[in-house]
C-alpha cells in the first residue's frame, strides 16, 4: 500500500531514500553496504518536502580508488516554499540561500537545484567545485552524475555539461 504512494526513491549504494506522493520522507540503511561512519538524518522531523536528494560524498581528499575512506551522507531537500536544507550543514551551506527550488540531484562532489523559472543554480560539496549552469535556461528536469550533468530543456532538447573518465579509475574489459 505505502509502496504505491512512493514518487522518488534514491539508492545512494548505502541507504535508500523514499519520497511519498504526501511529500513525506523516510530512509532505511543497506544491511550489505552501509559503512559504520555513516549517520542518517532524522527525516521524520523535516515536515513536508518537495523534493530530496542523497548521495554519499567524501569530504576530506576525495580518492574513487578507495570509495568507503572518508565517505559521508549528505542529503538535500527543498521544502514546500522551494527552500533548500542541507545535512550536515558545512556540506554545502550556499545553498541555504536558495529560494523556489522545485527539484535537487546531488554528485560525489556537487549539489544542484532546479528553480521554478527553469533555471539552475550550484554549489560544490565540500568546497569542491560545481558546474556553472547559471547559464541554463528553460530546464524542466535536471539529473547528474559523477561530474556530467543533463539538464532537459521544455521544448524536449538537452542541455550537457561536463565529463568523467571511467578508464582513470577502473580497468573495463
Amino acid at each position: 500500500q505505502q509502496m504505491r504512494q512512493v514518487d522518488k526513491l534514491i539508492d545512494t549504494g548505502d541507504f535508500f531514500v523514499t519520497k511519498t506522493e504526501d511529500h513525506q520522507v523516510f530512509c532505511c540503511p543497506r544491511a550489505d553496504a552501509m559503512p559504520e561512519q555513516i549517520v542518517l538524518p532524522d527525516f521524520s522531523r523535516i515536515g513536508d518536502v518537495r523534493d530530496i536528494a542523497a548521495a554519499i560524498a567524501y569530504p576530506y581528499g576525495f580518492d574513487y580508488k578507495h570509495l568507503n575512506d572518508n565517505c559521508m551522507a549528505v542529503s538535500a531537500w527543498a521544502d514546500m516554499n522551494g527552500a533548500v536544507t542541507v545535512v550536515p550543514a558545512d556540506a554545502a551551506p550556499q545553498a541555504d540561500s536558495w529560494t523556489d527550488v522545485v527539484q535537487l540531484c546531488i554528485t560525489l562532489d556537487y549539489l544542484l537545484g532546479l528553480k521554478s523559472d527553469g533555471t539552475v543554480v550550484s554549489t560544490g560539496l565540500y568546497g569542491k567545485k560545481a558546474p556553472d549552469l547559471s547559464g541554463w535556461t528553460d530546464i524542466c528536469y535536471l539529473d547528474s552524475f559523477a561530474g556530467v550533468s543533463a539538464g532537459v530543456k521544455t521544448d524536449g532538447t538537452v542541455a550537457f555539461d561536463g565529463s568523467f573518465d571511467y578508464s582513470e579509475y577502473y580497468t573495463i574489459k
